[in-house]
């Protein structure tokens, strides 16, 4: 049984979306829990996976709590899965109420120090930990989580899906938006809260631009700074070099257009759109912060900046624009290390392999 009561989509959803889906086509039986009106409610539509919605209100919710403890008993699972924190909060509830001793597996998908209250939640209700980076893995060592729980297992990308770009892609993106040849594209995929950075991105754009004025740049995502984002964008007089984009779909198109991905978040478990345009042999500049530091290797796929420091952000992505061979470079070996350390398959046989360990003898036959 996976669970995930995300609302949006997210890197967390990305990876327990594809892992069900990785697990039934390797035979598994999955039931998938999700949010009642959610992005992943909508993408499951149409899956070959049982699943069932749920109302949420928060985390001290009884009824949902009631509602996944009669799941629970009636789909009568090996395991429990649950992919983000309020899954951890209810699920970790339901299954003590029903089945106490039903292994139940949670995920680390961020580099956050627990608490006193979620260092007790790790430590007595889940029974193995999977975290996606070192990062998160360190943050629950230093409180005091058994390291025997822990697994450390990177998020994957789908490096079929995510395939370097023939030229087609790009050339879609660029007619839609209405760039022009000559303008070189640096772009960021992610939630816009701040702790994706991007207000350090917006003023590492106005210093790029003095050098480099044909320079455009795309923002994705969706969240509660837009109106922020988009204020301090017209503030350094640089709205008609940036361009907002919501939330897309597939984002291959986006990612394909882009001389430079930037990831300049202040925290972060890992990167998964990092990891995708990766995937599509772009190089990444990215804050040396959580699981980034993992991804991307300084000087390899890419470069590795100071946190919240727009000066240095600027340099690295302005080394990039101005060398077109160093990109093809960084941009091969991007797409190598997502293919070696990255892959979809290791990250699901991985947690097979995790399920297998915590399965009595009868349940894995």
């Amino acid at each position: 049984m996976q669970i995930d009561l995300g609302v949006g989509w997210a890197g967390g959803q990305s990876q327990s979306f594809a892992l069900a889906q990785g697990l039934a086509k390797r035979g598994h039986e999955v039931i998938f829990l999700f949010r009642k009106d959610s992005e992943l409610a909508r993408r499951l539509a149409g899956k070959q996976i049982a699943r069932h919605e749920i109302a949420v209100r928060g985390r001290i919710d009884f009824p949902a709590i009631i509602k996944l403890a009669r799941l629970i008993r009636e789909a009568r699972p090996n395991l429990v899965h649950a992919h983000d924190s309020l899954s951890f909060w209810l699920a970790g509830l339901a299954v003590k109420l029903t089945k106490p001793n039903l292994p139940f597996i949670v995920h680390k998908r961020t580099d956050h120090l627990p608490g006193p209250l979620g260092r007790f939640r790790y430590n007595n209700i889940a029974e193995r930990i999977i975290a996606i980076s070192r990062g998160a893995e360190a943050s629950l060592l230093q409180a005091a989580v058994d390291p025997e729980k822990i697994a450390l297992i990177y998020s994957s990308v789908d490096c079929e899906k995510f395939r370097p770009d023939t030229g087609a892609l790009a050339e879609g993106f660029r007619k839609e938006q209405g760039f022009s040849d000559n303008s070189l594209l640096v772009g960021a995929i992610g939630s816009l809260v701040s702790r994706k950075g991007h207000q350090i991105l917006l003023n590492s754009a106005s210093a790029i631009l003095q050098e480099l004025p044909e320079t455009r740049f795309i923002i994705c995502g969706a969240g509660p700074l837009e109106a922020t984002l988009k204020k301090q964008a017209v503030d350094l007089g640089i709205e008609t070099s940036v361009r907002f984009l919501s939330e897309r779909a597939d984002v291959r198109p986006l990612l394909a257009g882009l001389a430079v991905f930037v990831m300049p978040s202040l925290a972060e478990g890992l990167g998964v759109a990092a990891l995708e345009a990766m995937a599509m042999a772009k190089p990444v500049v990215a804050s040396r912060v959580g699981g980034l530091a993992e991804v991307v290797e300084d000087g390899g796929a890419g470069f590795l900046v100071k946190p919240g420091d727009s000066q240095e952000l600027a340099q690295a992505i302005l080394r990039l624009l101005k060398d077109s061979r160093l990109r093809d470079t960084m941009g091969r070996a991007a797409r190598q290390r997502a293919e070696n350390l990255f892959s979809r398959e290791q990250m699901i046989s991985r947690t097979e392999e995790v399920y297998f360990s915590c399965l009595k003898p009868e349940a894995k036959s």
